[in-house]
């Protein structure tokens, strides 16, 4: 860490000082998501200022105002996320503070979301219709938030059911002369989502759905292979809610995902191309319910509910077979049960304490074809299972009127690797105010992280045989381990300006990874045997800083800047896929037209090594996208935008290169607004 401050001291300088400047030249309203009330790091409702835990926060306003179809859009607004394509399958994984995604929780309303890919979430297949913001958490949390979140929390906030409401929306779009057809101005793809919630005196109740609908795309003209997939994806959520007094609610919740891919792909083996097919059905059920007390005597009691069946089917086809070579289905069950008791707020401290228990089962079966004959076979080593049992606490200390601590733990115990105590301890101390400063403080937090290895790491049986390799889980596993540091900064005066600058350290140890084994299977022709062990010690420390400046009353400026070195400590190697240096930027114009306004949006990232060997670099890039919003009538929106203006898209033929699959994308659409 000193080594860190030491290497960034002047830069530090030269951003906070040229900042100030800038700040003292603005003058426009302040900025309301400053007033943004959090739970996701405290676990309790904190005014987003106020709040010892750093927390970064994407409202729905920013949400509609660049038109996000899905989570991995939104996130695109958060500075210092690594969201990359999920290896060998189709969506988008997030990262933070170089730790990768599949130590990142991501929830939806404080519950888990399963991973499609028995190891990270996609976030392409969580819908915005019903966002009401989206709160970032980074470090280890686990203290209040066990396994999965080693990296960070990501949570997802459904909006409240505050009053009747009805909202359609629409947009369709063209890849140009990379769509399928022959028409450059044909829909290549089409999005569209609905909502209606109807509040009563004790009664509320709401539907919403959402689908996007793609033709995909193909850079390269009159080939067989499909790079952009054909794809239909649909949420759909009913919410019903009941309130007898302003003490007392209840709410149930059901909630159904379905998705089908496909894309066409040449496999090259050994000079011989052979074309092949890949379909993708995957399914999503989820069922909530919940009940939450309120009384100034025993303070806030919440219980909930919540189960989750995810289903995946994966068809491998060669195309000159009269059929299905190879099918895949996986089951992903969860259940949880978790009560909640928030003490009343005393003038020194309150008191949050919490129970959880967590099942989760895994099933997989593969089915391949031999001489006209479907055989089935198992892809995992038992039937594995496993539950969890967890009780937190933590303290809200109010030393003086300048000092807060948050201290607590989490108590977890694992049906197969027994118990761990995960302490953590935030705080957050006011300093002096200077002239036109409405308010400085520092912010601080150390925390211990612990994440017991997956189903799919100590179970799974990953036969690709007819590629030369298999991939076997390993029960021997060790749970990993880390400790996070994050120290902050925050400087801000809610008329003209924020900054916010944050240092940030993570030491994992035990990782998980895939590893070559010596022997090879002789009975299949040498085929290359990769395990599951733990063999990973990393570390990964930087810099992130961001800043809001209302430049004029029309126009908005925001500017990210994260610094991230990375290491792995077994080969002092550094990690793959993580770019040193990345930049995300934005402006805001609201023009003289009443309702009018464009943003531009800008990232850029420098290179990064591919491979954990660093002998494949793979390229900086950079992309921006123009958005424009028309409020055409008090309920009817008009909007369109170019996404990936500079068209910076890969090379499919270039394994190493990490920039964008989609190129450029221009579409038109409306949305209508009755509330």
């Amino acid at each position: 860490m000193t080594r860190l401050l030491t290497n960034n001291i002047r830069a530090l300088s030269w951003v906070a000082s040229t900042f100030y400047v800038l700040s003292l030249q603005s003058a426009w309203g302040g900025p309301a998501q400053l007033e943004q009330t959090v739970i996701t790091g405290t676990r309790s409702e904190r005014v987003l200022l106020d709040t010892p835990v750093r927390t970064e926060v994407i409202t729905s306003e920013s949400i509609q105002q660049i038109h996000a179809r899905n989570a991995k859009e939104a996130l695109s607004l958060a500075p210092g996320l690594q969201i990359q394509k999920i290896h060998g399958k189709t969506g988008y994984e997030v990262g933070m503070q170089g730790v990768s995604s599949g130590r990142v929780l991501v929830l939806i309303d404080g519950e888990p979301v399963s991973a499609s890919s028995g190891s990270t979430v996609d976030l392409t297949q969580i819908s915005t219709i019903n966002i009401d913001r989206i709160e970032i958490v980074k470090g280890a949390t686990s203290a209040l938030y066990g396994s999965n979140a080693i990296g960070g929390v990501i949570n997802i906030i459904s909006s409240p059911i505050d009053t009747n409401q009805y909202l359609f929306r629409w947009d369709g779009g063209s890849f140009g002369s990379q769509n399928l057809g022959d028409n450059e101005l044909s829909l290549a793809q089409q999005s569209a989502a609905g909502l209606a919630a109807l509040k009563g005196d004790q009664w509320q109740g709401q539907a919403n759905f959402d689908f996007v609908s793609s033709e995909g795309f193909n850079p390269y003209e009159h080939s067989w292979d499909q790079y952009g997939p054909k794809s239909f994806k649909l949420n759909s959520q009913f919410t019903l809610g009941f309130e007898p007094d302003r003490h007392q609610n209840y709410y149930l919740t059901a909630g159904l995902y379905d998705e089908s891919t496909e894309y066409r792909f040449t496999d090259n083996r050994g000079g011989r191309f052979i074309e092949r097919e890949k379909i993708e059905n995957a399914d999503r059920l989820s069922l909530k319910a919940g009940a939450h007390w309120q009384s100034n005597s025993i303070g806030d009691v919440e219980l909930r509910f919540y189960s989750e069946i995810f289903k995946d089917k994966t068809n491998q086809d060669i195309r000159s077979t009269p059929y299905i070579d190879q099918q895949r289905d996986a089951e992903i069950k969860t259940q949880k049960i978790s009560t909640q008791w928030n003490t009343p707020s005393h003038q020194q401290h309150s008191i949050i304490m919490g129970a959880e228990y967590i099942t989760e089962a895994l099933e997989q079966e593969l089915w391949t074809q031999e001489d006209n004959e479907r055989i089935s076979s198992t892809e995992l080593s038992s039937n594995p299972t496993r539950n969890n049992t967890v009780f937190y606490l933590q303290d809200d200390l109010k030393l003086s009127e300048k000092w807060e601590l948050l201290p607590g733990f989490r108590l977890q115990h694992d049906s197969d690797f027994g118990s761990h105590l995960a302490p953590k301890i935030n705080g957050r101390f006011e300093l002096p105010l200077l002239a036109n400063v409405h308010q400085q403080f520092i912010r601080f937090g150390v925390g211990s992280g612990y994440r017991v290895p997956s189903l799919k790491e100590r179970y799974y049986v990953f036969d690709h045989s007819q590629h030369g390799y298999q991939v076997l889980g390993n029960t021997n596993l060790d749970p990993e381990r880390s400790n996070s540091y994050q120290l902050g900064w925050v400087l801000t005066n809610p008329e003209h300006y924020f900054l916010d600058i944050n240092f940030f350290r993570n030491d994992l140890r035990d990782l998980i990874e895939t590893a070559l084994q010596n022997n090879t299977s002789q009975e299949q022709g040498n085929v290359s045997i990769y395990r599951y062990i733990n063999i990973g010690r990393a570390k990964t420390q930087g810099m992130e800083t961001s800043a809001n400046i209302h430049i004029f009353d029309s126009l908005q400026w925001s500017f990210a800047y994260t610094w991230l070195d990375t290491e792995d400590q077994i080969s002092q190697k550094e990690l793959p896929k993580r770019p040193q240096h990345q930049i995300n930027t934005s402006v805001e114009y609201q023009a003289p037209i009443q309702g009018l306004s464009f943003t531009l949006i800008g990232h850029w990232q420098s290179k990064s090594w591919y491979d954990i060997e660093n002998l494949h670099r793979a390229d900086a890039w950079s992309r921006f996208d123009f958005k424009v919003n028309y409020q055409y009538t008090p309920y009817v929106k008009l909007f369109g935008g170019i996404d990936n203006v500079s068209d910076t898209q890969r090379s499919f033929f270039n394994e190493y290169d990490l920039r964008p699959d989609e190129g450029r994308f221009l579409y038109l659409g409306f949305d209508f607004t009755d509330n």
